[in-house]
């Protein structure tokens, strides 16, 4: 298929309207509106465990102090007395994965067991026994961690995938703000218009972009 072929099923696809059944699918296993303008006035809260007490907290996504859970400041208090933060969050995350058995990187998993952060408490739950040896602190994790021969290159790697307790390794907001850059930079050169790249000349540009894009 040639590339003026692509272009024109884009265009033509693009102004489909999504299927019934992938709306409903879509409402049934997310029960929310499939569009997102509409789902904004449902989707109001985000539920999260506490790290110390397990109990399930509704956090709204934005408040007027600015530590609703969908801002840089967020911040909530517990039933138990105990602030929940991002930070804390990403470091009950961190800790459930390290004691996980299926973990691929099982060397660090013992390296983290075997250390003074996992010796024995009066705790059932060994991810409260990490959390609660490192006083639910993450600057105190990344001490412990470093005293056991971790590269600080790998160390950092590692904790800038738990910074919250976001399904992600990565910032995805900050990967959506430079794809959406990418995209008007896009559409603003007028690449996006159908029929753009009819010549070959035009198609060897397109694809050095895209292979920067992709570097």
């Amino acid at each position: 298929m040639s590339f003026l072929m692509y272009d024109e099923a884009y265009a033509a696809s693009a102004a489909d309207t999504p299927q019934h059944k992938r709306v409903s699918a879509w409402e049934r296993r997310t029960e929310t509106p499939y569009d997102p303008f509409a789902s904004i006035a449902t989707l109001t809260h985000k539920p999260i465990n506490c790290p110390r007490c397990s109990r399930t907290i509704l956090a709204p996504f934005i408040q007027s102090d600015g530590k609703g859970y969908a801002q840089s400041n967020f911040s909530i208090n517990c039933k138990c007395n105990h602030p929940i933060t991002k930070e804390l969050l990403g470091l009950h995350k961190f800790a459930k994965n390290a004691v996980k058995s299926t973990s691929p990187d099982k060397s660090f998993a013992e390296r983290l067991l075997t250390s003074d952060i996992f010796k024995l408490t009066k705790l059932n739950d060994p991810v409260r026994q990490i959390l609660s040896n490192v006083l639910y602190d993450a600057a105190r994790m990344r001490t412990v961690l470093n005293k056991h021969t971790i590269r600080p290159r790998l160390l950092n790697k590692i904790m800038s995938a738990y910074t919250d307790d976001r399904v992600f390794s990565l910032d995805l907001v900050g990967a959506v703000l430079r794809q959406a850059s990418f995209v008007k930079k896009m559409v603003d050169l007028g690449w996006t218009e159908p029929g753009y790249f009819t010549s070959e000349v035009d198609v060897v540009g397109l694809q050095h972009c895209v292979a920067r894009y992709h570097a």
